[in-house]
């Protein structure tokens, strides 16, 4: 049988015993003072009775070693006799146990308490010395970065930023940006790993200069910098050259062969320079319209207009200044087409992929030096789908996707992605099921048919083209790609009549051009034609200039 027993029995037997001070005093412990206490009422007694316990207390704790009876000491007396030397017993002990210990965060937590205690100054030359050494052995971005905010003029700071911006510079991996770089030269200046990012950064304007800076900047850039690519100097030199001899600029064509140590230019074309400086003003305008004609077909629009119109309202507009950017003399061009391809809005990057495949069909003396630099600069966002369909499309140009097709095989999670990525899959995975393309397209489809306004007037027009254009963008797309099968067929049919009718429908505006209507390839099918004309007969020129333009469009062809 269990005896319960009253609380109030429970509590009266751990109440301390009733005690007077004589008793205490004749005691003279901790306990006896503390039961005095526990049932006094006299102030000055318990003043008393307290400075006794104290001074009993802190005797006791003087000749401990532990932390913890300091701890409860102060806790008990935060403002008694005894707090300053116990304050400065617990710095002391503290300090001893953080310099007898292998790891730093006691040497940091006895700073954190005991700032200005004398073994401060010891206590942070071990903490200096000892956190830089576990840095050493295992550094860390996040660990540099706090050891320098702690000593920011230490001993260690040099080795510390040192091995701090190294990290850095290899966070940025393969492919850093000039951005990246810059910020980084700039904020470790002082170290090799900053001189190593000002020079990967230098490198990389010189590339952008010789692939796609003016003859001016080339020359100045030859004549300041050692040890530039040889081979990308030729290649800028001579696609300078050739635009030299095309304009009949002899003064231009002079300066670029006066850099014999980088080119040997033909005596054809140094007889050429030196024959077209005395030329009369007549005689040069005559020859010049001659070869213009004979020249690679060039857009009227410069490129500044260009840059204007693709930022048009109107996608035909868009995609006109894409065709034309393929025929750009300038790798700008390259460069604002492939900005676009990839482009979410599929009735952009497909153009913008479909002027890709034109400007590669140009077989330009420098096409692998752009290609080259390009897909260095993508190779570090390969997981995002818009840098990986840059890269993609420019390796299938070179024939060099097979690095690229096990992340192509990969799911497509982005829905406004995933038909240019089905895309891709159906044209070079052998063997890939065109299903979920077909699906994909019809999706499309439907969503661009149910946008057409169902009343076409003057206050639904702009909206009705555009809508319209969305859909001659994906007939394109179908029918460039090769499927088999009735389903395919039969969706590219009707896509294909649901077109004409929208066409004919808004061909009832005057302002309306026709999707179809892109002047800019007809006209470089017909300047294709004419030129072949243009180039026999200034072949058949008399005097030195038939034989030197029948010798120049032979072994120096401008494509």
């Amino acid at each position: 049988m269990k005896i319960l027993l009253p609380l109030s029995l429970i509590l009266i037997s751990c109440t301390p015993t009733a005690m007077d001070l004589t008793t205490a005093e004749k005691r003279n412990t901790p306990e006896a003072y503390r039961a005095f206490l526990f049932h006094a009422t006299g102030d000055d007694e318990k003043f008393a009775a307290r400075q006794k316990l104290e001074h009993l207390v802190f005797g006791r704790l003087a000749v401990s070693r532990g932390i913890a009876p300091v701890i409860t000491f102060l806790h008990e007396f935060p403002d008694g006799r005894h707090h300053k030397e116990a304050r400065a017993l617990l710095a002391t002990r503290r300090g001893r146990r953080a310099l007898a210990a292998t790891t730093v965060w006691p040497l940091i937590r006895f700073l954190h308490y005991h700032p200005g205690d004398p073994l401060a100054k010891k206590v942070r030359g071990v903490l200096e010395q000892r956190w830089f050494e576990a840095l050493s052995r295992q550094p860390a971005i996040s660990g540099l970065r706090r050891y320098l905010d702690y000593f920011p003029s230490g001993l260690h700071y040099s080795a510390a930023m040192e091995m701090l911006a190294t990290l850095e510079l290899k966070k940025l991996g393969d492919n850093p940006s000039p951005e990246a770089l810059s910020l980084l030269s700039i904020a470790y200046a002082n170290t090799r790993a900053g001189a190593r990012a000002k020079a990967a950064l230098a490198r990389m304007r010189h590339l952008e200069i010789l692939i796609a800076g003016d003859f001016p900047q080339v020359a100045a850039l030859l004549l300041d910098t050692p040890d530039l690519p040889k081979e990308l100097v030729r290649s800028s030199l001579n696609r300078h050259l050739g635009r030299a001899i095309l304009a009949l600029d002899h003064t231009t064509m002079t300066r670029i062969c006066a850099l014999s140590s980088h080119i040997v230019c033909p005596a054809p074309v140094l007889a050429a320079a030196a024959r077209w400086k005395k030329l009369s003003t007549a005689a040069r305008k005559t020859l010049a319209e001659k070869v213009s004609r004979a020249a690679p077909y060039r857009p009227f629009p410069s490129l500044k207009t260009l840059t204007v119109a693709m930022n048009s309202s109107d996608l035909r507009t868009v995609w006109i200044a894409l065709f034309s950017l393929a025929y750009i003399d300038s790798p700008k061009g390259f460069f604002m087409i492939l900005s676009q391809a990839g482009d979410p809005d599929l009735a952009v990057s497909s153009m913008a992929e479909e002027s890709l495949r034109r400007w590669f069909a140009r077989k330009l003396p420098w096409t692998k030096y752009l290609v080259r630099y390009a897909r260095a600069r993508l190779k570090g966002n390969l997981s995002e789908p818009r840098f990986f369909l840059k890269a993609f499309h420019l390796a299938a140009a070179l024939g060099e996707t097979r690095q690229l097709l096990p992340r192509l095989r990969r799911p497509m999670k982005q829905d406004e992605y995933q038909l240019a990525w089905e895309l891709l899959r159906m044209s070079h995975l052998p063997g890939h099921d065109p299903a979920r393309l077909i699906h994909l397209i019809n999706v499309e489809a439907k969503k661009i048919t149910g946008r057409f306004p169902a009343k076409l007037d003057n206050s639904s027009y702009l909206y009705a083209r555009t809508v319209s254009r969305r859909l001659y963008a994906l007939l394109r797309i179908m029918e460039r790609t090769q499927v088999a099968g009735a389903r395919y067929a039969s969706l590219l049919d009707h896509v294909k009549r649901t077109f004409a009718n929208w066409d004919k429908a808004l061909g009832a505006f005057s302002s309306y051009e026709s999707s179809t209507s892109l002047p800019i390839l007809e006209q470089v099918a017909t300047w294709n034609t004419d030129r072949l004309v243009a180039r026999s007969a200034l072949a058949t020129l008399k005097g030195a200039e038939g034989p030197f333009w029948g010798w120049y469009f032979k072994n120096m062809p401008s494509n």
